[in-house]
This record gives structure tokens, C-alpha cells and sequence, in this order.
């Protein structure tokens, strides 16, 4: 099949969204990266060719999951970061009914609820984890999920870490990235953060 030079392909455009999300989102944009990330999330609803099967539909279906996760994790983080906790909320919830084993979606939820000043509320989030992860799969957090439960634990209000823990978008979308990107995106991303 060939294309018209002005066509464009969804997950492509989706793709470059994400790669502008990131950028404003490593340039301080954060309500910029916010909308980007919330409409790409919303243009990705529904499951791809949800009637047929094979292992190219699969495979597509697969990177369109991925980007819409990234895409609801980057919008959490973003609100997180905008003092909206009520939103981030919202879209990390999303991200782990659709994927429950996601830890990066998980982070998100406990970031939400840190950033809000809610550390009872932020610590019941990683027990939660905890608990799906050692029953269902007898594994526990990972370390960097760990570290944010000890930071904590041991903070006396959420001020003294919230800034580690916001400052975790590097490594956040890195990870959600990895998942979904194929070599031209990833190429363009290598270098934002």
C-alpha cells in the first residue's frame, strides 16, 4: 500500500505526541505535556481491531496498549507535578485496571497520592502492591518503588521527599517508553532526558 505524502498514521502521530510530551515535560512544560499526553491517551481508547486476531494484530495491539499507557502515566505524573491529585489519580487508576501487574502505574498512584500530602494514603498505595505482587506473582516491588516507601516511612510530611519522587519523571517514562517505542521514535527520545 502506498501513501499520500500528506497522509499520516495514527500511532505514528501518537508516537510524535508522546515524543513532544516528553520534551515539554523535560523543559518544565507541564501543563503543555499534560494535554498532549491526556488526548493521545483518549485518541487510543478501545482495543485495535478488537474482532480479528493473529499475530500482527497482536503485535499492533500490543504497541497501541503501550502508548496509551505511557500516555496515562505521563498525564498522572504531569498532574501530579501540577498539584491536581484528584486527576493524576484518575489516570493512574486507568492504567492499572487496564494493566494491574504495571509497576510504573503503581508509581504513579503513590506519587498522586505523595504529592497531594496524603502519606497514609500514598503508603496503603505500595502496601496494595505489595500484596498483588507477592500473591500473584511472589515477588515484591521493585527497588526503586521500595526506595519511595522508605522515603516515606521515615518523612514526617511529604515535603522533604516530593521532590525526589516528581523527580523520578526521568526514569518513569524511560521505562514506559521502552515498552512502546520502535527505532524512530526511540531515536528521537534518546536524547530528552
Amino acid at each position: 500500500m502506498t501513501l499520500p505524502p500528506c497522509a499520516t498514521v495514527d500511532l505514528e502521530h501518537a508516537e510524535d505526541s508522546l515524543v513532544q510530551a516528553c520534551a515539554e515535560l523535560s523543559g518544565g512544560g507541564h501543563e503543555v505535556a499534560y494535554r498532549i499526553a491526556r488526548d493521545t491517551a483518549a485518541s487510543l481508547r478501545g482495543s485495535f481491531l478488537s474482532e480479528h486476531g493473529g499475530e500482527w494484530v497482536a503485535s499492533v495491539r500490543e504497541r497501541v496498549d503501550g502508548l496509551r499507557l505511557a500516555a496515562l502515566e505521563i498525564a498522572s505524573l504531569t498532574s501530579s507535578s501540577l498539584r491536581n491529585a484528584p486527576r493524576a489519580l484518575e489516570h493512574a487508576n486507568e492504567a492499572i485496571r487496564h494493566s494491574p501487574f504495571r509497576e510504573s502505574a503503581h508509581q504513579c498512584r503513590i506519587m498522586a497520592h505523595a504529592a497531594a500530602g496524603n502519606r497514609a494514603e500514598a503508603l496503603g498505595a505500595y502496601h496494595e502492591l505489595r500484596q498483588l505482587l507477592a500473591e500473584e506473582l511472589g515477588i515484591d516491588p521493585a527497588p526503586e518503588i521500595q526506595a519511595m516507601y522508605l522515603d516515606l516511612l521515615h518523612a514526617s510530611e511529604c515535603q522533604p521527599w516530593e521532590s525526589r519522587m516528581l523527580g523520578a519523571y526521568g526514569s518513569l517514562v524511560q521505562e514506559s517508553r521502552a515498552v512502546f517505542l520502535n527505532g524512530r521514535a526511540a531515536d528521537r527520545l534518546s536524547g530528552l532526558t
